[in-house]
């Protein structure tokens, strides 16, 4: 069974990293005193208090990045394997400033990373003998996108299934069933089970996720491909509620053989935003059922 992995790691300046940047490294020999005036640009290296990012340090940020990076589809299909080193400066208003890409094996990883930079919440700013100052940082980042399958995605709202060409000699007789009801008796199952991911709440976080998958001649789901989706820890959660699906009547032709059935299956997350002031946002579920069309995303 192919796994769908995600990989991020970023970690603050070290010494392993200057050693192989000494050029940029400040002269250490004089004493360094900030400039307390506004129109400082100057960029520390090393000051007394790093910067930290709600209340943490680069780690806590890491995980922010992790949850606000999108990557399309076919990049999970390609599978991708990225390795990065990106600087940016945390200015004296806590802004993360000058983001760049100093080293990277893929140039759409190196956009998305610097995509979400760009968009960062302020940091608490350095501080250099208690003045604010504007400090680099260095993060190295790693990023492995591989194949989602069965074990890893899924979501809601069926389309219409298509028995698969190789599979029909005759005329269906009926389309797999679910726990002995209909296409919507899937549907409600899976929104059932379905838990909207913790940071996705709490960065507010929606998205739209479609797959396909096939209902296999023993009732059993297979071939499940992530077509459309961005958000990682939301299609985590799709896959999780895959495998815990329990088997179909499968399909069948008028002379009682099994066929396989292909589905498309769309899921809209959203949140509902007409909450009372001071409670957490909920994931909400749409009333109607979203179809896709069946061209668009029958691609394996």
């Amino acid at each position: 069974m192919t796994r769908f992995f995600f990989l991020l790691a970023a970690l603050p300046c070290c010494a392993g990293w200057a050693a192989a940047h000494p050029a940029i490294l400040p002269d250490t020999s004089a004493v360094v005193r900030p400039d307390t005036t506004a129109s400082d640009r100057t960029v520390y290296l090393r000051v007394d208090e790093p910067p930290r990012f709600r209340g943490e340090g680069v780690l806590a940020f890491r995980d922010w990045v992790l949850r606000h990076l999108r990557f399309g589809a076919e990049m999970f299909r390609e599978g991708v394997d990225a390795r990065l080193v990106v600087s940016f400066v945390v200015g004296r208003q806590g802004a993360v400033e000058e983001p760049e890409v100093v080293s990277s094996t893929d140039e759409r990883c190196a956009a998305e990373v610097l995509r979400v930079l760009a968009s960062a919440p302020l940091w608490t700013p350095g501080r250099l003998e208690k003045v604010a100052v504007r400090t680099k940082l260095v993060m190295p980042v790693n990023i492995r996108l591989e194949v989602p399958t069965a074990a890893d995605s899924l979501a809601a709202g069926l389309s219409d299934g298509i028995p698969l060409e190789e599979d029909v000699a005759g005329e269906m007789e009926r389309m797999p069933l679910f726990q002995g009801g209909d296409l919507q008796s899937f549907r409600k199952w899976v929104m059932e089970n379905l838990k909207y991911p913790r940071e996705a709440l709490e960065d507010e976080v929606e998205d739209d996720i479609v797959v396909t998958f096939i209902v296999e001649k023993d009732g059993t789901l297979s071939e499940i491909v992530v077509e459309q989706g961005r958000n990682l820890a939301l299609i985590r959660e799709v896959g999780r509620v895959l495998t815990l699906s329990p088997k179909w009547e499968p399909g069948r032709l008028a002379n009682g053989e099994p066929v396989r059935v292909r589905y498309t299956l769309p899921l809209i997350f959203r949140l509902d935003r007409t909450r009372p002031a001071g409670q957490p946002v909920r994931p909400s579920v749409p009333g109607r059922e979203v179809r896709v069309g069946v061209d668009d995303y029958s691609r394996f």
